[in-house]
């Protein structure tokens, strides 16, 4: 996944202080699954909002 580069070259920068908010828009796909994954392996902190309707 594209986002998952955008994401290492955020962390390289290696920020004292971050906030990771991933935007779950009812997507049907294991992008969600993936980044929860990618996180714990990382051990970063990782919230996910959960929306109930896809909003596009």
């Amino acid at each position: 996944m594209r986002f998952f580069k955008a994401l290492n070259a955020v962390l390289d920068q290696h920020f004292e202080q971050y906030e990771l908010v991933a935007v779950d828009d009812a997507c049907a796909d294991d992008t969600i699954p993936t980044l929860r994954d990618w996180a714990k392996a990382l051990e970063k902190p990782l919230t996910i909002l959960h929306l109930s309707l896809h909003q596009g």
